[in-house]
């Protein structure tokens, strides 16, 4: 059974739990980690001869140019993750809608290929901001990777969305973050601190589970979680957990998965026509 993987491309201190410690004024100043993040996680995908999706931020791909072109190159499916990374219950449609455009403007530009895919910045489209569905749309965004089907536990959510991909709005499809129900509690499996909290038995014990149904498990990760030294700067207690716990075990607990599970780009989710179309 095949499982999609994907990263979204951004720095340390772009990081929405960031913003009250880390002026965006300074981002041009701090010490960036992105290109060594994405690096090991290329190795990665390499020795195991995985492709995957890279949601990547146009300030990042303004300012790294070849990166973006060293995964396009390595047969990487390239999407938006928008151009600022703010998430979305931050902006009104008016700036969403020009944020995204720049975003794939530039994406288009490095690339020389429109990106089909995006991903709001957390996982941050839910039940309050929906409307941003058609904002993607007007875009020429071809689906989204944004939605948790279920509220708890996650920054966002939206309540009865279907688990499997579906088409959320006229031509625009939906491919939905990864969530287990155990004891009618769902459990994020999407992003990576689900993966840095649970054990590696644990985890692919949720995902066997999912695959069993016949349900693929969507799956992301972040540069800073596999180039670690960086300064921390989140005082906030929770966020700080959230953030920071057990970092260094994203690169072998993803090794283990995949050697363990079959995995591909979000692109391969679509049915056949819909992404040929794309």
């Amino acid at each position: 059974m095949k499982n999609y993987l994907s990263f979204d491309i951004e720095d340390w201190f772009q990081v929405p739990f960031a913003s009250r410690d880390v002026n965006r004024s300074d981002w041009e100043t701090l010490q960036s980690n992105v290109v060594d993040g994405t690096q090991t996680i290329l190795d990665l995908l390499s020795r195991r001869r995985v492709s995957a999706t890279f949601f990547i931020v146009g300030w990042i791909a303004e300012r790294h140019p070849d990166l973006v072109r060293r995964i396009a190159d390595g047969g990487h499916e390239i999407g938006s993750h928008s151009y600022a990374h703010r998430p979305l219950d931050e902006l009104s449609p008016e700036e969403l809608d020009k944020d995204t455009a720049l975003s794939v403007e530039i994406l288009t530009h490095v690339t020389g290929q429109k990106p089909r895919g995006y991903r709001a910045p957390m996982g941050s489209i839910g039940d309050d901001n929906a409307w941003a569905i058609d904002i993607l749309r007007k875009n020429g965004v071809r689906y989204d990777s944004s939605i948790y089907p279920s509220s708890p536990f996650v920054y966002s959510g939206m309540r009865g969305a279907k688990a499997a991909p579906f088409e959320i709005a006229n031509g625009l499809w939906e491919v939905p973050l990864s969530a287990e129900t155990i004891a009618g509690l769902p459990i994020p499996l999407s992003g990576g601190f689900y993966l840095r909290l649970a054990s590696p038995g644990v985890f692919q014990w949720l995902m066997k589970r999912k695959n069993a149904r016949g349900e693929s498990c969507v799956l992301y990760y972040h540069p800073w979680e596999f180039s670690t030294s960086y300064p921390r700067p989140i005082r906030n207690l929770p966020k700080r957990f959230i953030q920071y716990h057990n970092l260094d075990s994203v690169t072998p607990k993803l090794d283990r998965l995949l050697s363990s599970f079959e995995f591909g780009p979000l692109i391969d989710a679509l049915p056949k026509d819909v992404a040929a179309a794309a």
